[in-house]
């Protein structure tokens, strides 16, 4: 790893004083000059981080400055504090933190950083920043990751959470919606066809810039951002559809462009309806977190919410707040200030249907016992799909041979009305 690291995932791009240039000043001359300005809002937050080498390190100091300021003088410099983060035994991750609501209105800024190594200072400056109250015709994306990655200190530690916010122009066109499906079908030897199981979805193709495009480097951390566990678009979880890549609109000779990806709604995300009050403080237990043990809640007050991860596949304990979380539970924590403990208020559970299989061998006449959870199913079972196999291992669906449950015994069985080996599968649902 370099001495000093600038992790692309950050939502500004930054360029080193006397080595990188603006991204204006890299267009080739042959190509049509085109200036592009980062967009933000007055109630957006920028946060970044850079990792330092600490046998090298120094000193470091960042600061916002209005466009108008000579960037090479400092003029006008507001400071910006540094948090450090511990990254590993070799290396230090700071982080910054620019509140826009104080920038004037419609004005334009920029970011420096100082890093100050044993061989002198080094000078990084951002692209510039556009600030207005609102951004028409712009999204919100936020995002952060489940654990540690791309450089980027996401899970600190102490239950807290690092997100991060990039704006940029975009949106859905009216041809963005294309509605697809999953599908599982049984062709008999007559080509007859049988709808075993099938899964619509619905994918939107996002368009991010507008007519003008936005530059490489945009692009860039769009696509970074889209690696991330957790990625907020205006207020609605998505997800990468997998294999989907960014599809650019280019023209020969014009230095901007367009860029297109499909995405998913993240439907057991986005079930948690909205908090109370858009002013409390929320904090995630991501995934690598599972005990109650691995941070500290500290102070216990009433505005203060814990949302423990949706887990499909099992329930989980936190000692430190006294409080469990059963299979697919949608549920947050909070401090119940009249009793003086934490509480949990569940507001929906969702666990996925179950699809498990299991071979027999019928005899005509014979009762045989289906026993659904030799088969690992662990739900109550919706419908039983009976095949007829052959040595090839060719599936036949038998309708007519379905199985039946016996009250007095409480075991599900089936008669054989003929000798015949069958595979039964096993569709299991929450009730």
């Amino acid at each position: 790893m370099d001495s000093i690291v600038i992790p692309r995932v950050n939502p500004v791009h930054f360029n080193l004083d006397g080595t990188d240039s603006w991204f204006v000043d890299t267009i080739p001359y042959f190509e049509q000059t085109k200036k592009y300005c980062q967009k933000f809002q007055k109630d957006d937050t920028i946060r970044f981080q850079f990792i330092v080498e600490d046998e090298l390190y120094a000193s470091s100091a960042a600061s916002w400055f209005y466009s108008t300021a000579d960037p090479a003088s400092g003029d006008t410099p507001f400071p910006i504090a540094l948090e450090s983060l511990s990254f590993d035994d070799l290396y230090t991750s700071y982080q910054g933190e620019v509140a826009l609501t104080d920038v004037t209105e419609d004005s334009f800024i920029f970011l420096k950083l100082v890093i100050t190594l044993g061989t002198g200072p080094v000078t990084y400056y951002s692209e510039p920043i556009h600030v207005k109250g609102e951004h028409e015709h712009t999204l919100l994306i936020e995002y952060c990751n489940d654990t540690n990655d791309f450089n980027m200190i996401f899970q600190p530690g102490g239950g807290d959470t690092n997100s991060f916010h990039f704006r940029v122009e975009g949106g859905l066109k009216s041809k963005g919606y294309e509605p697809r499906s999953t599908d599982v079908i049984y062709v008999n030897d007559r080509v007859n066809m049988t709808t075993v199981h099938s899964t619509p979805y619905l994918v939107k193709r996002f368009t991010f810039g507008d007519s003008f495009g936005i530059p490489w480097w945009a692009s860039d951390i769009l696509n970074r951002i889209f690696s991330c566990y957790y990625v907020i678009i205006d207020g609605i979880y998505y997800n990468k559809v997998e294999g989907a890549k960014f599809e650019a609109t280019r023209l020969d000779y014009y230095p901007l462009a367009g860029w297109e990806l499909e995405l998913m709604e993240n439907e057991e995300m986005n079930a948690f309806p909205p908090l109370p009050a858009p002013d409390q403080r929320v904090y995630y237990l991501y995934r690598n977190c599972i005990t109650g043990d691995d941070f500290d809640p500290g102070d216990q007050v009433d505005d203060t919410f814990y949302i423990p991860p949706f887990d499909p596949d099992a329930g989980h304990t936190y000692s430190k707040f006294g409080l469990s979380t059963n299979r697919g539970e949608l549920c947050v924590f909070k401090w119940d200030t009249v009793n003086d403990e934490w509480t949990k208020d569940t507001w929906g559970t969702y666990v996925p249907p179950e699809l498990k299989e299991a071979t027999y061998n019928l005899r005509e006449g014979e009762l045989v016992e289906i026993d659904p959870a030799e088969a690992g199913v662990t739900l109550p079972v919706f419908e039983f799909q009976v095949f007829e196999t052959d040595e090839s291992g060719n599936l036949y669906p038998q309708p007519g041979l379905q199985p039946f449950y016996d009250a007095a015994t409480e075991k599900w069985y089936i008669n054989a009305k003929e000798t015949i080996d069958v595979l039964i599968r096993f569709v299991a649902v929450t009730v």
